[in-house]
């Protein structure tokens, strides 16, 4: 809604076809390969909080990555 009331409608056409790929793509993953994808996410939760440097240096990833994207305009 907030598309259509700030950006008109080719915004509006813009946020639905996202909404629907991504809602596509996490179909797809749930439907065919749950398990494997369910492993990778269990394997890199316990890589990064295996000790505190190495969640520090994830901290710090997930703090900067938006910091620079919100810069690079």
């Amino acid at each position: 809604m907030a598309a259509l009331i700030n950006g008109g409608p080719a915004a509006f056409t813009i946020v639905l076809v996202e909404m629907i790929s991504v809602a596509a793509l996490s179909l797809l993953v749930l439907l065919l390969c749950y398990r494997p994808f369910e492993r990778g996410i269990l394997r890199l939760q316990e890589l990064i909080i295996r000790d505190n440097r190495t969640l520090g240096v994830f901290l710090c990833i997930m703090l900067i990555i938006p910091v620079i994207l919100l810069l690079v305009k």
